[in-house]
């Protein structure tokens, strides 16, 4: 299992930030290409939808541990969410409501060199059902602020893994907190989320003892990404 991590790590860290760039360039010219015809329909700011967004994010070095392993960089992230948000009260400005993400994963990876040797640091999130508040206000026609807080079920884990596959992986479930905000362009979205919170009690395993535990740690999970997207 760690030589087929490993592996899977060397094929794409060479490549994952020239790929996630590219990805995200065309998930934003696909949004706006979108878009187009949809800009003379009625105006959705204040109106309940489907949404789905692709994020970004530039992990900070100790994400996905309980402490931060010098020289090792936790790298980038991309996630991609799909979710409805519903309001049940509004005016002509103002709508109060709930949003859901049905579900929202996430893989990152990102690739050090420490005295000669190549260490591989990666990790995988998926959340399922994130609830919580929602508030949007109108700007003007068509354009929109939406504020929002979502408790997020969240299953983690990470692995930190040498040239030889050696290192250690990590897993846990939790209940992490997502505080956002964003503009909305008709059915465009791009905004920032900061992810706050820690996995408590998740497993650590050495690759060399695979299913014994070593202990028990608490995985980080605080960063911010940035989200583009649409809401129909």
């Amino acid at each position: 299992m760690a030589y087929w991590l490993w592996s899977m790590f060397n094929f794409i860290l060479p490549k994952h930030f020239k790929m996630k760039k590219i990805t995200f360039i065309l998930f934003v010219l696909f949004c706006f290409v979108f878009n187009q015809p949809l800009l003379a329909q009625k105006d959705r700011t204040l109106t309940k939808g489907f949404s789905m967004k692709l994020g970004l994010s530039i992990l900070p070095q100790e994400y996905g541990l309980d402490y931060a392993t010098p020289g090792v960089k936790a790298g980038t992230q991309v996630s991609f969410q799909i979710g409805n948000q519903w309001y049940f009260k509004t005016n002509e400005k103002t709508a109060f409501g709930i949003m859901v993400n049905w579900f929202d994963v996430a893989f990152s990876a990102g690739r050090s060199e420490i005295l000669g040797e190549r260490i591989a640091k990666g990790g995988f999130e998926a959340s399922l059902i994130e609830l919580g508040p929602l508030l949007t206000v109108k700007l003007a026609d068509k354009l929109a602020l939406d504020g929002y807080y979502n408790l997020r079920p969240t299953l983690s884990s990470s692995a930190i893994l040498n040239d030889s596959a050696n290192g250690f992986t990590a897993a846990g479930f939790g209940f992490l907190h997502a505080v956002g905000a964003g503009i909305r362009y008709n059915v465009l979205y791009a905004g920032l989320e900061l992810n706050l919170g820690n996995i408590k009690d998740a497993s650590l395993f050495d690759t060399n003892q695979p299913t014994t535990e070593l202990r028990k740690i608490d995985l980080k999970a605080n960063h911010v990404r940035l989200l583009v997207g649409m809401k129909f």
